[in-house]
């Protein structure tokens, strides 16, 4: 956790100009919230029914292995005028 949310402010800075900060932040995380929270314990329960138990922490994984790979594709806005 303090992983994800010691960068989360300064991330989101840099990827979204000030004029669309708050409502692009918001969206984006109500949408990861809700298709992959929300999901989540439907999907564990499902698998855990048809007998496919270890297959919710390789599905954990290869989100998580998506997400870094994101931030590490990420372009650097170090020298980009970020209030347009």
């Amino acid at each position: 956790m303090a992983l994800l949310f010691g960068v989360n402010g300064a991330v989101w800075s840099e990827v979204l100009p000030t004029a669309v900060r708050a409502k692009g932040v918001a969206t984006m995380l109500s949408l990861a919230t809700a298709i992959f929270g929300g999901t989540a314990p439907y999907l564990i329960t499902w698998l855990t029914a048809q007998g496919w138990t270890s297959v919710f922490p390789i599905y954990l994984m290869v989100v998580g292995g998506l997400t870094g790979l994101t931030g590490l594709f990420m372009k650097e806005t170090k020298d980009v005028d970020l209030a347009a």
